[in-house]
Parts: C-alpha cells; sequence; structure tokens
C-alpha cells in the first residue's frame, strides 16, 4: 500500500491524533475544523454531514491537524491559528513534508517559516518554535496500522 493511498476517517484520524501526541481530538472540534478551513479532509469532503457523506482525509491532513494541535497546546489561541496557517499557506505546502528540515515560529506578532539555509533564530523565553517534521514522525505507520 503506497503512501498516497491511505486514507483515514475522521474517526481514525482522531485515533491517531490521540496515539502519536496523547491529544483526544473531539469529533466536533474536527467537524468544526473542516467546516472553518483550518484541517479540510483531502480526499473527500462536500460539507454535508451523516453518515453517507463521510470525511476521508490522508496521512498529510494528519500531519496539519498534529501541527494544529501542538500550536493550540502551546498556547496559541485557535484566531491565531487559523491566521497563521493563512498567512503562511504557501510556505506550508513548499515546506510542509516528511523531510522537511523547516521550522515554524511564532515571534510576538510575527508568525513565520524558517526554511533550510536559513540562520535559526534565537527566540526570546515564551516564543514558539515547532520543527514541521515532527508533526510527521510516525503518521504513516500509524494510519498504517489503523487501516490494515
Amino acid at each position: 500500500m503506497s503512501i498516497s493511498s491511505l486514507v483515514l476517517t475522521a474517526s481514525q484520524l482522531q485515533t491517531a491524533v490521540q496515539r502519536l501526541d496523547g491529544y483526544r481530538l473531539p469529533q466536533r472540534t474536527l467537524s468544526l475544523w473542516a467546516k472553518q478551513s483550518v484541517v479540510v479532509p483531502t480526499v473527500k469532503y462536500d460539507g454535508v454531514r451523516g453518515r453517507e457523506h463521510p470525511r476521508l482525509y490522508n496521512t498529510s491532513d494528519l500531519a496539519k491537524c498534529r501541527l494544529v494541535v501542538r500550536m493550540r497546546r502551546a498556547g496559541i489561541s485557535m484566531a491565531r491559528t487559523r491566521i497563521t496557517l493563512a498567512m503562511i499557506d504557501a510556505d506550508l505546502r513548499e515546506a510542509f513534508h516528511p523531510s522537511t528540515p523547516a521550522s515554524l515560529v511564532v515571534d510576538g506578532l510575527r508568525v513565520y517559516v524558517v526554511k533550510n539555509g536559513l540562520p535559526a533564530r534565537e527566540l526570546p523565553d515564551g516564543q514558539f518554535r515547532l520543527q514541521l517534521d515532527e508533526c510527521f514522525v510516525g503518521t504513516v505507520a500509524e494510519a498504517r496500522r489503523l487501516t490494515a
């Protein structure tokens, strides 16, 4: 089974987040994130609720979900998280993959992606830095286990 063919239901994605990050992600939160375009299912999402309209995610969606969870657990508000994802969407598309050396940095009012080849900045206490590749650690293995 190739990585691109790994498809997770909403329930499987919730289980993966709980196992990988120790955070119980409520179904309602995941549904709200899809509606608000925070983490939109890549494989299938028609915006309609019900069993006949399941949301289907891939491993990149799982990694993005883990990124949002980690930002929230670091104390970044949901409004700020939404703005952050919107501001750096183009950078994330380029930098958000399993072998990325890039970091997401929230420094005061600024949010940016530090990419390979650029010097890492020393951040004052209370600032947030997340190695983006950490959001991918274990995602494929967990997705394979859940879909086996």
